[in-house]
């Protein structure tokens, strides 16, 4: 990924979806996984509805950490790599909102989705 491309993720997330970083940590991280071949740049595991950005620790417990993985499918972190991302919700823990995000950067926050999921929430 370009630095161009980064800076509208960077733009649309500002910070990582799990714990607020801002800094230096932040990554792109795939909803829904590539494979080990990865996936051509038309893809739509490649389009910007199925990437976030995620802080470095983030991204390794939702490959290495039961319990936060299941977390993160919870929260539309990580999806089928056979979903439509621009159909799955994907929850802002930082901002305390659910979102759609479009293949044209756009985020559109959902609000009251998911309401009665505070304890999911806060244990997080």
């Amino acid at each position: 990924m370009n630095r161009a491309t980064f800076a509208k993720y960077l733009e649309r997330d500002r910070v990582c979806w799990h714990c607020g970083s801002d800094g230096d940590d932040l990554i792109p991280h795939h909803r829904a996984n590539r494979g080990h071949g990865g996936a051509g740049k038309q893809s739509i595991l490649n389009q910007p509805s199925n990437i976030i950005l995620m802080c470095s620790q983030a991204n390794f417990l939702m490959e290495h950490d039961a319990e936060f993985a299941a977390r993160a499918r919870l929260f539309g972190w990580k999806i089928s790599r056979y979903a439509d991302p621009t159909l799955e919700v994907c929850y802002d823990l930082w901002r305390g909102v659910y979102c759609y995000l479009g293949n044209d950067f756009a985020r559109v926050e959902v609000h009251n989705y998911g309401k009665g999921l505070n304890e999911n929430r806060k244990s997080f």
